[in-house]
């Protein structure tokens, strides 16, 4: 099961809940963070306090660049995250 959001950052709590809300009996979700966009910092903090409140184990993975993607799903299988592609500028969750 995926969740997307391309709405914005200001939505990325909203969408978690609502990931939480259908599938409740996910642990471990992961979503791309572009380290480039000014806000990512602010959106990892509030997404992870906001994972937390789920009992959710939220990992992120820093990409901005097509060959970071790659990278990011080969270490999935080692942290049982399963996932489909999404673009990395937007609160993208994968779980």
């Amino acid at each position: 099961m995926t969740g997307v959001n391309f709405l914005g950052a200001e939505l990325g709590e909203k969408a978690l809940g609502l990931i939480h809300e259908l599938v409740p009996n996910v642990t471990v979700g992961a979503t791309f963070v572009n380290p480039k966009n000014p806000n990512a910092d602010a959106v990892t903090r509030k997404l992870q306090e906001t994972a937390r409140s789920f009992g959710l184990q939220l990992r992120f993975f820093n990409v901005s660049a097509a060959p970071e993607i790659d990278t990011a799903f080969a270490s999935f299988a080692e942290q049982q995250i399963r996932a489909d592609p999404h673009p990395p500028n937007s609160p993208v969750f994968l779980i």
